[in-house]
């Protein structure tokens, strides 16, 4: 038996509700613990004919899951369709970068412009409530503010994709599946007999879970009908190589689906949005860097100072390494790290955390 939150009985709480078997058990146990739970699910693409509800026309795989479960917990169910906010805020902006020579994660985007500034919105039009969803973080009381904290347990902790949610709404927000692994909630849904539980886990972002095995810079660009932004690869050593397919289809670090140039393993050292070339290398130190620079930062609290002492993460399931603030203004921040690391990648976020908490963090620039 999973640990239950601790709430008020009769509290509402909007849980973003994806008919995945996180959100369904996270629905599940603010529902045992007493709240008055209701469901939120976001239409973020194009949906086939097929009806869930009474007051819907049609809905997505994740709509017509989420309204099952919904179903099953018998508690209301909202979809609300966000397809114009999507498209700007995340596919669109998306592309933006990557023709940039960026690599972006979508999920930052989405979480931080779109997801629980809706689950706010539907809590404010009911006549207030708490915030839920699934992921595996916690939120707990620091000094008179909310502070965001890793998961329990690092192999699921989802911090990462979640530092640039607004400070102001953590005072709102409930994660009940923070302090657990995925085997204890798989089994928690299982004892429960939850339909969800028998789904497997999606490793993929949410408009990318059908799309094969197309590239992510791919997937992007068929959803807006984009133009690819073609060019040259070039060898560190100033050599030309030969045109590749796109911009967007490429990143820092990346080995497979470049081609060979070599008798060695060559991987992308550099991308340069302004002449569309991207370098390659068979010199493995080249990847390497001790540093790095992040634009757009959110705080959670005071910016950090310089020569603060820190943890980081460049990447989503890195390890975290021990950095050092160097500089910081506003919302750019620059940080210098312990060791060297690789493939430190423009578009992906810098994450700065004391222990386990979340200082904030920023896009890698």
């Amino acid at each position: 038996m999973l640990k239950l939150p601790q709430i008020k009985p009769g509290t509402r709480v909007v849980v973003g509700l994806s008919g995945g078997v996180d959100s369904t058990a996270a629905a599940l146990l603010l529902q045992a613990a007493g709240a008055e739970v209701v469901g939120l699910t976001l239409r973020t693409r194009k949906c086939g004919e097929t009806p869930t509800a009474t007051d819907h026309t049609s809905a997505c795989d994740t709509c017509i899951a989420a309204a099952a479960v919904a179903d099953q917990l018998n508690i209301p169910h909202h979809i609300v369709d966000v397809r114009p906010d999507f498209d700007h805020y995340v596919l669109e902006a998306s592309w933006h970068e990557l023709n940039q020579g960026r690599t972006p994660n979508p999920c930052v985007f989405c979480n931080r412009t779109i997801k629980f500034p809706e689950l706010a919105r539907l809590a404010d039009s009911l006549g207030g409530g708490l915030l839920a969803t699934g992921h595996y973080v916690r939120v707990a009381p620091v000094n008179d503010t909310y502070r965001l904290f890793r998961g329990v347990h690092p192999a699921k902790d989802q911090s990462y994709f979640l530092y640039a949610i607004q400070p102001a709404l953590l005072q709102r927000l409930i994660f009940p599946l923070g302090e657990f692994t995925k085997d204890q909630v798989r089994q928690y849904a299982t004892a429960h007999r939850l339909t969800a539980a028998l789904l497997t886990e999606s490793q993929d972002t949410c408009f990318a879970a059908n799309e094969g095995a197309e590239t992510f810079g791919e997937i992007v660009r068929n959803f807006i009908g984009a133009t690819p932004q073609s060019g040259e690869f070039r060898h560190s050593d100033g050599r030309h190589l030969g045109p590749h397919q796109g911009l967007h289809r490429y990143t820092i670090g990346q080995r497979r689906g470049i081609g060979a140039f070599g008798p060695r393993p060559h991987c992308i050292t550099a991308i340069n949005p302004n002449t569309a070339e991207i370098t390659v290398s068979d010199i493995p130190e080249e990847l390497l860097t001790t540093s790095c620079r992040a634009a757009d930062c959110i705080w959670h609290g005071s910016p950090p100072q310089v020569g603060t002492n820190c943890l980081i993460q460049v990447r989503y399931r890195q390890q975290p390494v021990e950095a050092t603030v160097t500089a910081c203004c506003g919302t750019t921040c620059y940080v210098t790290f312990a060791k060297p690391l690789r493939a430190v990648t423009p578009g992906q976020s810098l994450v700065l955390y004391q222990g386990d908490m979340v200082i904030g963090g920023g896009l890698i620039s």
